[in-house]
């Protein structure tokens, strides 16, 4: 998982999407359900770094 920004978003998610599958999540720090999400996705994350599965 990194931190896209404006100048790296070229390099890391168009040209990263050429090679394998990116999943891109647009979130706001004050937004409801992307706070519901955040928890999902530390959980799920956390398991697939367990499990040795994670790529980057």
């Amino acid at each position: 998982m990194s931190d896209v920004t404006l100048q790296n978003f070229e390099s890391e998610v168009i040209e990263a999407s050429r090679q394998a599958p990116v999943l891109v999540d647009f979130w706001a720090r004050g937004a409801v359900p992307a706070a519901r999400w955040a928890r999902c996705w530390k959980i799920w994350r956390r398991k697939r770094m367990a499990s040795g599965s994670w790529s980057r």
